[in-house]
């Protein structure tokens, strides 16, 4: 990377720098592990839950690290030697509020193989960046970062002090496009049903041409029922629907689908990077992968 791209790059995630100083340095985590976390928060950004990691680096010191291990025992989901799925639906009440969806570890569990890539692509392409030799000496040196103390002491409860902050769920998720429709109500006036079928014109990778979905916590849909919601309303575009595997009496939660063609996600999302839909009498909520551009 040129010396400007670095530069640019370190100017852009200067607070995730100042975070990584302030969870190793004053609160004595594993630089490595930190490294991973701070990742996990950029691959969720990405996957379009905005300005997560201002929102977390403005909690006080109690709600941060309980909010750092909860990423850790999603990371800990994601391990492809060693992860067990999870089956409580409230295994990550913190990140629930942060993301203000039904997000636990079974999302992690679930998409591990795409998550895991994106991780090591972000560890690879920025962080070894912003978490360079300065940021080391940065930890080491306490005159380098008296600074990133600033206001943050010991909270009392870290769920409670989630609950009494009115930023957290406007700040880290983008607009979402609310939709209350059936299959039996026909499309609203903001899709558009009659659109020609979308082909694939290049061999673009499934990843780039998935949204993710999540269900309400014990009202699935069926992946039928998501084949004809998105075929109903945009024509033949699904090449595949995949929902969550579970044990014996565990609703599924999470499901992905795959398009012909990427271009028709930003039309069913509405140019946002979410939307929620209501199909049948149950939520459903999309969202798709939307990795910055990087030098």
């Amino acid at each position: 990377m040129s010396g400007t791209g670095s530069d640019d790059l370190l100017r852009f995630h200067i607070v995730d720098r100042h975070l990584f100083i302030r969870l190793v340095r004053f609160m004595g985590k594993d630089a490595a592990l930190t490294k991973m976390v701070i990742a996990l928060w950029l691959l969720l950004e990405e996957l379009g839950y905005k300005d997560l990691i201002r929102t977390i680096f403005s909690k006080d010191n109690s709600t941060l690290d309980a909010i750092f291990q909860e990423a850790t025992s999603c990371l800990n989901c994601m391990d492809p030697n060693t992860g067990v799925q999870p089956t409580d639906f409230n295994d990550t009440p913190l990140l629930y509020l942060l993301l203000n969806e039904p997000i636990n570890r079974r999302y992690f569990y679930y998409n591990r193989d795409f998550l895991l890539n994106g991780l090591n692509h972000i560890l690879n392409s920025i962080c070894s960046v912003i978490f360079d030799e300065n940021s080391l000496k940065a930890v080491e040196d306490p005159a380098m970062n008296l600074s990133v103390l600033g206001a943050f002491g010991e909270g009392t409860s870290a769920q409670g002090a989630l609950l009494g902050s009115t930023s957290s769920h406007s700040s880290t998720t983008g607009p979402v496009v609310t939709t209350d429709q059936t299959l039996s109500t026909g499309a609203s006036p903001s899709m558009n049903p009659s659109a020609n079928p979308f082909v694939v014109a290049e061999s673009t990778p499934k990843d780039q041409r998935s949204m993710f979905l999540t269900f309400s916590n014990g009202f699935p849909l069926r992946r039928e029922e998501i084949f004809q919601f998105f075929t109903a309303n945009w024509g033949p575009i699904v090449e595949e629907v995949m929902i969550e595997r579970t044990t014996r009496g565990v609703a599924p939660q999470f499901g992905r689908v795959v398009f012909n063609n990427a271009s028709i996600i930003p039309r069913i999302l509405n140019n946002q990077p979410t939307a929620k839909f209501f199909v049948n009498g149950k939520d459903l909520w999309a969202r798709m992968y939307s990795p910055r551009k990087r030098n």
